[in-house]
């Protein structure tokens, strides 16, 4: 490649679709138990651009596509939480289902995880792709998905109705998260070791939401309500807390049309002189994470799909991190101009900043240099209103 093709920014879009054709997630009101959950396997697949390839264990089978055999009888046999890295699941539970002591989930068991190693002759960075989507097994379509009083169907259209309400076990789709933890390569030790925390959690189906009133459910699938997303953070076996999840995103921007990665994390990066084939690898965790609204015991028995789909992005990182701070008396943030962008939601979604915005009281915003078609947005300043820490 000369200087001057060099110079021009390209992306290339890898389709890795994950297609767990099988999940039948039984999911508790978070911590009742119940029975087990089949997955018969997980295919994946890219179509091979720029020179990328795949493989599952970075050693050999490089192709466009490879398949993952879980074997015939694997099961979730206990929703968990988790922050992508440490795994627990209710060991005791009360009456009620509320967790009263946690012990390790087991993998393959209460959670799936398996790598995805990339190659390429030339130097890339690896985002999740807006393309990507957890769904319902029985479609997307909300008329699929709910019985409402105008539709001209009835419950026994609802492919897998819940017992205790008017829709589709498939719901269980809006409980699942995804974790996505990168591989670096020690020189010293010429081998590739996994990062202590994941770069990215993605909770999709922001939408999804059910409600329960004296025992029947109701289900949205166009809720507009926030949901906080923490998980269970456990100390030791009795003692735990909730707590946010750190790179967390329920919505996924890097998008192969726009050629932009849109603040989205670095999944993972390929970095090598033309010519010279390298690879990178990330490890893929997949659960129903029993702290979520959406996991409720009306939807036990549920299937979910999974499609992953990469983008690969030649833009250079930007290291300039804004420089800007909180002005406690007009409500304004000092330094922040039109080539920024802030967010008030810890980071889930981004507003282009155009004009003087002011700020409630205690206010928590974040604050990055907006992607350019030279550089991707760079890394955040938090800005905090009230005198907060």
């Amino acid at each position: 490649m000369n200087k001057e093709a060099s110079k021009n920014i390209y992306v290339t879009m890898f389709k890795l679709i994950a297609i767990i054709v099988s999940i039948f997630v039984f999911s508790y009101a978070w911590f009742v138990h119940e029975s087990d959950s089949n997955l018969e396997g997980v295919s994946i697949g890219t179509a091979k651009t720029n020179n990328i390839m795949i493989s599952s264990d970075g050693n050999q089978g490089w192709g466009n596509s490879f398949n993952i055999d879980v074997g015939e009888g694997f099961r979730f046999n206990n929703e968990v939480t988790s922050d992508g890295i440490n795994f627990y699941k209710a060991n005791l539970k009360d009456e009620y289902g509320n967790p009263l002591s946690f012990t390790n989930a087991t993998l393959n068991e209460d959670y799936l995880e398996f790598d995805v190693w990339f190659k390429n002759d030339s130097s890339v960075k690896l985002f999740l792709e807006s393309e990507s989507s957890v769904t319902p097994e029985c479609g997307t379509k909300k008329e699929d998905l709910v019985l409402t009083p105008d539709s001209n169907k009835n419950i026994d259209d609802i492919v897998r109705a819940s017992a205790y309400g008017d829709f589709s076990r498939d719901l269980i789709a809006g409980a699942v998260r995804v974790a996505f933890i990168k591989y670096n390569f020690n020189e010293e030790t010429d081998s590739f070791e996994l990062e202590d925390k994941p770069v990215l959690v993605w909770a999709p189906n922001k939408s999804y939401e059910i409600t329960e009133d004296d025992g029947w459910f109701t289900a949205d699938v166009e809720s507009t309500n926030s949901q906080s997303y923490k998980y269970i953070k456990v100390y030791d076996s009795n003692t735990f807390y909730e707590e946010d999840l750190d790179n967390l995103k329920d919505v996924i921007s890097a998008s192969y049309d726009t050629k932009m990665a849109n603040g989205d994390p670095i999944l993972a990066s390929i970095d090598t002189e033309d010519g010279l084939e390298k690879k990178a690898g990330i490890k893929v965790r997949v659960w129903v994470e029993g702290n979520d609204r959406d996991a409720v015991s009306a939807l036990k028995g549920g299937i979910f799909k999974i499609n992953l789909s990469f983008v690969g992005i030649t833009k250079e990182e930007n290291n300039s991190v804004p420089s800007v701070s909180a002005d406690d008396i007009s409500k304004t943030i000092v330094g922040i101009n039109e080539q920024m962008e802030y967010s008030t939601d810890n980071g889930l979604t981004y507003i282009e900043y155009k004009n003087i915005v002011t700020f409630n009281n205690n206010a928590t915003v974040y604050v990055r240099y907006k992607e350019t078609d030279e550089l991707l947005a760079s890394k955040t300043t938090i800005v905090k209103f009230g005198g907060g820490n």
